[in-house]
């Protein structure tokens, strides 16, 4: 074998005994340390980007492309085409990286059925990844009139099975004119 073979068969198991010994270090750990909440209340809701989980029980998670705070609030008038959230950011280290959350939505008593569901849901869950230092949305709009409860609903979120945030909603039945 030539000394140039020789030394470029070194160069490699040397090479591959640095990928191995930092490829089994850990990762660094994402820890998502709180949820902030930036907004709260009313909301206009931009446009419609499909369903970002399947439906549950005749109700229906759907992203959308921003929302603007019409009027921070937690009192929401019940009536079709309200809608209404938070606006939060994911704080925690490092930045950009990800960790799993769950965002939901816990529906008054005697929670909600739609015509076609089978069964009473209490909260509607939205699983993601979702990047340390984010801005996220979640929210509600009443687009049937079995939705609309009067009463306390709360938005959480939770990771870990830590609940990071809660917000809660009166929504009340205005007058009719």
């Amino acid at each position: 074998m030539s000394p140039l073979v020789g030394a470029v068969k070194h160069a490699l198991v040397a090479l591959f005994a640095l990928v191995l010994a930092f490829g089994a270090l850990p990762a660094a750990a994402q820890t998502l340390e709180k949820v902030e909440i930036l907004e709260y209340g009313m909301m206009t809701v931009g446009e419609d980007m499909g369903e970002s989980s399947p439906p549950n029980e005749g109700f229906e998670h759907h992203s959308v492309a921003g929302a603007r705070l019409d009027k921070a609030t937690r009192s929401i008038p019940g009536r079709l085409g309200v809608s209404f959230g938070i606006r939060f950011r994911y704080v925690g280290e490092p930045e950009g990286g990800l960790v799993p959350v769950t965002v939901r939505l816990v529906f008054p008593p005697p929670g909600l059925k739609s015509p076609s569901g089978k069964r009473v849901l209490t909260v509607g869950d939205s699983h993601d990844l979702a990047p340390l230092g984010m801005t996220g949305f979640s929210g509600t709009t009443f687009d049937h009139l079995w939705e609309i409860i009067p009463v306390t609903w709360r938005i959480q979120v939770w990771s870990g099975g830590k609940k990071l945030a809660d917000e809660p909603f009166e929504v009340y039945l205005p007058p009719t004119v």
